[in-house]
């Protein structure tokens, strides 16, 4: 097995030197988890970096988690915040639920639960017990009004593309 995951990890770089940005995302996994290469989180982070320039919204999440716990890189909530802001607008449904989190408690930006409440119902299509789960957590912050315009908005929001 060890002989197939450094295979893929000799063809994934293959991919990133030929330019293939999604290619960065599962090479850096690989680097992070040291899985088929030797362990460099620090290299990961540079991956997943490169993969963010190019706008691959699972490279912006996965660095976006490296500055929110302050691994390989110096901890820096609001750069995690836009990096899962950028991939929740990519319709990554974790980045929708965390920047959601992150809004609810003004954790890495301004306080706002009409806008968390707005990526909670976003993310309830994929995944509807996580979202269900922050809707119980959050429904004394809202009235109904501000809820129903939350939902409003979801159902009229375009992914950029």
């Amino acid at each position: 097995m060890a002989h197939s995951f450094k295979r893929a990890a000799e063809l994934f770089r293959a991919a990133a030197e030929g330019g293939n940005s999604k290619a960065y995302k599962s090479l850096g996994y690989m680097y992070y988890f040291g899985t088929g290469v030797t362990q460099d989180p620090e290299y990961a982070a540079e991956l997943f970096r490169l993969g963010a320039e190019d706008e691959r919204a699972k490279s912006e999440f996965a660095l976006g988690f490296l500055y929110y716990h302050g691994e390989a890189v110096e901890m820096d909530h609001a750069r995690a915040f836009t990096l899962f802001h950028r991939a929740a607008q990519q319709v990554l449904t974790d980045a929708q639920v965390f920047i959601g989190r992150m809004l609810a408690e003004g954790d890495g930006t301004a306080q706002d639960v009409a806008k968390a409440w707005f990526w909670f119902t976003l993310a309830e299509a994929q995944n509807p017990s996580i979202a269900a789960y922050y809707f119980s957590k959050y429904d004394a912050a809202l009235n109904s009004n501000l809820k129903q315009a939350a939902r409003l908005r979801a159902r009229l929001w375009v992914p950029k593309s």
